[in-house]
């Protein structure tokens, strides 16, 4: 290739090794760039932190909560500019608009947000059907990763929905026994995840028995008889089995 170079002429090299650059640049990007998948989680982290800095049970008007939904919202649109999609733009904007509608109720129409956060949640739903439509082709380990990164971040809105309390949970039908069927998905995926132990990386396989690990842990609280309500552990739990999980699919 060097040889090759050098025997062009002074401008047709200049352009060669600039043309070299832009090609190392574009996969660069597009190594970096997050997949629908990613999008989807987005999604799911804005409707479920709305839900946890809203709760009216609880004391969560912290900045770093409101910093998290707002950031999210910020790569989801960012991630919209570098996959242009139409009707997937038109939903997002739409929620970043309810959004600051919502931000701007006053304590004194606390009864109200209910109004906003569904309409917030309606267009989540919406928008992860229509990313999960347009994202096929995954298959085996792959596939059962992507799904119980999925699972595990609708099943942490299950509850912040659940916690919250007059709101609604569109995905799975609606289902009212939402948590109990989400658990059994995750359970099963973690199950048939398992069984590719052998064929893991040691970082890979002690990844997922983490992630197994914290599962057992929380899952007391997603399930059964629930009186003690824990929306930020819960929260925090979900993102840090989401974190390890990533680390499963490199």
């Amino acid at each position: 290739m060097k040889h090759l170079l050098h025997s062009l002429p002074m401008r047709a090299r200049v352009f060669a090794a600039l043309l070299v650059c832009l090609l190392l640049a574009g996969q660069a990007q597009a190594a970096a760039t997050p997949g629908r998948q990613q999008a989807r989680l987005y999604a799911y982290n804005i409707a479920s932190t709305l839900l946890m800095y809203y709760n009216p049970r609880y004391d969560n008007r912290d900045q770093k909560v409101q910093a998290q939904y707002r950031g999210d919202l910020t790569m989801l649109q960012g991630w919209l500019q570098n996959n242009p999609d139409p009707e997937a733009s038109k939903m997002v904007a739409e929620m970043a608009s309810q959004i600051r509608e919502l931000e701007k109720q006053t304590d004194e129409v606390a009864h109200l947000r209910p109004v906003w956060l569904n309409r917030i949640l309606e267009l989540q739903a919406r928008l992860d059907e229509h990313l999960d439509a347009a994202d096929k082709g995954k298959s085996g380990f792959e596939q059962q990763l992507a799904q119980l990164e999925i699972h595990l971040a609708m099943q942490n809105l299950g509850y912040q929905v659940t916690t919250f309390g007059s709101v609604a949970f569109y995905p799975l039908g609606g289902r009212a026994d939402m948590m109990e069927e989400l658990d059994r998905l995750i359970s099963a995926e973690l199950d048939a995840l398992s069984a590719h132990t052998g064929t893991l990386s040691i970082r890979a396989a002690d990844a997922l028995d983490k992630v197994q690990s914290r599962y057992r842990f929380i899952r007391p609280r997603l399930v059964g008889h629930r009186d003690d309500w824990v929306p930020n552990l819960v929260a925090r739990y979900c993102q840090d089995m989401l974190e390890l999980t990533a680390t499963l699919a490199m």
